[in-house]
């Protein structure tokens, strides 16, 4: 949900909303799930953006 409410809502382009959710798992010392994984996320926080 963080993703969809504070990033997906201002930024619609798939890689940019990529880049933050890899900048927010940098920050918060979390290994980043694979790269299908991370796609699927960035669709996920883009249709619940687009949703509500």
């Amino acid at each position: 949900m963080w993703l969809a409410e504070k990033v997906a809502h201002a930024e619609r382009r798939p890689d940019r909303v990529r880049e933050e959710l890899l900048k927010h798992l940098r920050e918060e010392r979390i290994e980043p799930p694979t790269p299908g994984r991370i796609s699927r996320i960035v669709a996920s926080a883009l249709h619940n953006a687009e949703v509500t």
